[in-house]
């Protein structure tokens, strides 16, 4: 596959749960020249009417040349393409002399050469909001056949996901094929496996497919979805990143992937290919798609440190005010999943006063003894000999009431500890 026509997948096995994967779609494949002809030929026709970024023309054309000399074009769609906007270089487009080695060893460790210049990234930190804000309408049909509505699908990525992600998102929509797992990932996915998404970076969309259709809602929702949204936001394809920022990215990437103290995916452990560094750029891809998704999910607690910091980090880059939290349990709601409930747990000294409360008074006491001899057709003590007898009742009931006011303290203040952590996806 070409770095340049890259398409993400998820993917379902037989008889399982479905887990994360990438894979690229098979179609009938035209040739790189063909590829790189009609490429070309919208550029032209795009330069042609924007005279500002002709010069550009050259450079996507050295990058073309570069992917289609490196590996082979699997994306037949080159009459369908829509160029993303083109982005004037400015300074800073370039890698800073620091990174300039990573970005080779990258390039030598994956074995293909990396977009790292494309010419869409910001060159500052202070270009992203603007570039953020001129977000378009995102497209979203067709899952009037799917598990849930192009209106839940909608919400869920304007109220659950990090809103500058959005702007690397152009459509998405869900098609009732079934897809075999491409090849690239190994034989036990490929033989085992099909596809139940895939996201193109070219055209920024997703597409949710077949093999999704029998999932839980819990996992397309939790999982499938923002795995997707992930995948278009990677270090190879999201322009709302620097490049020396994206540099920094896929090297802390690959650094995860090779760490044995990472986030365990099923599917992500299971890519194995004879080519390494094609192993290694699958992975890598993967692993960025997987840990992002599991950031926002129930399951954020199973994550390392090391990977939930990678994606704050970006995440605070893209929209530093999104809240993890909210997002959560608002998608939690889209699919009627009971949302934990958090209480203001009284203190202990208003639960010993309300306990009190209800004890039986001194009088209470005696008249309840009194009855009880009476019930029994026994001899009615004294009044001073009942008055001590409800004395001891009357202190072991207080007594009693106060031990159980600290056990139901102590139970509300857990149980109300494990709702938190529930509703922050802590546990």
């Amino acid at each position: 596959m070409s770095e340049g026509f890259k398409l993400d997948i998820e993917e379902v096995g037989e008889g399982e749960e479905p887990v994360s994967g990438v894979e690229f779609e098979e179609y009938p494949d035209p040739t790189p020249e063909q590829i790189k002809t009609g490429i070309l030929q919208r550029l032209a026709s795009f330069a042609g009417k924007h005279s500002r970024t002709i010069n550009l023309v050259s450079a996507l054309a050295l990058v073309i040349e570069v992917g289609v000399a490196k590996e082979k074009v699997v994306d037949p769609y080159i009459e369908d393409l829509d160029l993303p906007e083109v982005h004037v270089p400015e300074i800073g487009n370039d890698p800073s002399p620091s990174k300039e080695e990573v970005l080779r060893r990258i390039e030598e460790e994956t074995g293909v050469y990396f977009r790292i210049r494309d010419v869409n990234s910001i060159a500052t930190p202070e270009e992203r909001p603007e570039r953020i804000d001129s977000m378009g309408e995102i497209a979203i049909e067709g899952f009037e056949d799917f598990e849930i509505s192009n209106e839940t699908v909608r919400e869920i990525l304007e109220k659950t996901m990090p809103q500058g992600f959005l702007r690397n998102i152009r459509s998405i929509k869900y098609k009732d094929v079934d897809l075999p797992m491409p090849s690239v990932y190994g034989r036990n996915l490929a033989t085992s496996s099909k596809q139940a998404g895939n996201a193109s970076d070219y055209r920024k969309s997703i597409t949710i497919l077949k093999g999704a259709k029998e999932s839980s809602k819990h996992w397309i929702v939790h999982h499938l979805i923002p795995h997707e949204v992930f995948h278009l936001q990677d270090a190879d394809s999201n322009f709302l990143l620097t490049v020396d920022e994206r540099i920094e990215l896929y090297e802390k990437l690959i650094e995860r992937v090779r760490s044995t103290d990472r986030f365990k995916s099923g599917y992500v452990e299971k890519v194995d290919n004879e080519d390494k560094k094609t192993e290694l750029r699958v992975k890598v891809s993967e692993y960025f798609a997987e840990i992002g998704s599991v950031y926002l999910s129930p399951d954020y607690h199973l994550l390392p440190e090391a990977d939930k910091e990678i994606i704050r980090s970006l995440i605070e880059k893209i929209d530093p005010d999104f809240d993890r939290v909210e997002a959560l349990n608002i998608r939690r709601g889209l699919i009627g999943e009971i949302v934990p409930k958090v209480i203001e747990v009284k203190s202990l000294e208003e639960l010993i006063v309300e306990a009190k409360s209800q004890v039986r008074s001194l009088a209470e006491t005696v008249e309840e003894i009194r009855r009880a001899f009476e019930i029994a057709k026994s001899p009615v003590p004294s009044e001073d000999i009942l008055m001590e007898e409800a004395k001891i009742w009357h202190k072991d009931d207080m007594e009693r009431a106060i031990r159980n006011a600290k056990a139901r303290h102590q139970q509300l203040l857990k149980d109300n500890e494990n709702a938190k952590k529930i509703y922050r996806g802590e546990k």
